[in-house]
């Protein structure tokens, strides 16, 4: 039975060859996530970026 709300590639899955991806795939995915959300709502690069600097700095701490 799935847990629910988590998506089958989750990153804290183990993929068919017994190996998880590290850690910092799942930040660099979060990160493009983000922009692809600020393109969507059509903000500007800078904001974009701004907003993955944050991101980077929240989860840092």
């Amino acid at each position: 039975m799935r847990t629910p709300g988590r998506a089958p590639d989750d990153a804290h899955e183990v993929h068919a060859n017994g190996l998880s991806h590290p850690w910092e795939w799942d930040i660099k995915r979060l990160a493009a996530s983000f922009m692809v959300a600020a393109r969507h709502m059509r903000l500007s690069r800078l904001t974009g970026e701004s907003l993955i600097e944050s991101l980077v700095t929240q989860y840092r701490t």
